[in-house]
């Protein structure tokens, strides 16, 4: 080693700020000598100047696990929305069907229940409110599930009052003309209800003794729609 000359310990510990170029003019000089006579130091230098291998790829790599995992996270969030918003959809349209189209019940009265002569029954339904603003109804008969008993079932929906015009006909009367059936015994008659949602009106019992029907009413038949007319009473 020359006189003044940096030693290696030296040199290998300012390798450091020589690469970074934090020595002063003298010591950089000193330095780049000693490098230039040196093939240990500079062996050392030249493995501190070269870039890890690979070492920016695991940063790469990480990042874009790290943007597709927030894309897929950014779609499922997005799927989720359109699946709230479609659920929110189906529950309102669920109950605005619910609330508009579901057949609402009339509340009737019974009345002039007879005997034809054919051995049907005559009796006629009308609604204990006024009805004339309804513009349609709906209507079937059955055999309860239960096999006990003969059901009407009439209702209005609520779109039909929206249908209906200023001018709407006054109250009807619902003249029903209807066999009457027997149980599966063939032992007696199955009552006559009218049900209609929780509405429920016992109409015959399937046991009382009827009074004939008025020759009126044996008129009136005649030209009657089964199973039942309409008759406006203007009330």
């Amino acid at each position: 080693m020359k006189k003044n000359e940096l030693p290696c310990y030296i040199v290998n510990d300012l390798l450091p700020l020589y690469m970074d170029g934090l020595l002063s003019p003298k010591t950089k000089a000193a330095v780049s000598c000693h490098l230039e006579h040196c093939p240990s130091c500079s062996r050392q230098y030249a493995a501190m100047e070269e870039p890890i291998h690979g070492q920016d790829e695991p940063f790469k790599t990480n990042d874009t696990k790290a943007v597709n995992f927030l894309k897929k996270e950014k779609r499922m969030a997005f799927k989720k929305i359109i699946a709230a918003i479609l659920g929110v959809t189906l529950i309102f349209s669920a109950l605005f069907y619910g609330i508009v189209f579901q057949q609402q019940a009339f509340h009737f009265e019974t009345r002039n229940l007879y005997q034809l002569s054919n051995g049907d029954l005559y009796f006629e339904l009308v609604p204990s409110e006024s009805e004339s603003a309804v513009s349609s109804i709906s209507y079937s008969d059955e055999i309860s599930a239960e096999q006990d008993r003969y059901e009407i079932h009439m209702g209005y929906s609520l779109s039909t009052l929206w249908q209906s015009s200023p001018s709407a006909l006054p109250g009807r009367v619902y003249c029903f003309t209807i066999a009457p059936v027997q149980n599966q015994e063939e032992t007696a008659y199955m009552p006559v209800y009218y049900t209609q949602g929780n509405e429920t009106l016992l109409i015959w019992d399937g046991e009382q003794a009827l009074a004939p029907a008025p020759p009126e009413i044996e008129e009136k038949v005649q030209t009657m729609s089964k199973p039942f007319g309409v008759e406006y009473s203007g009330y």
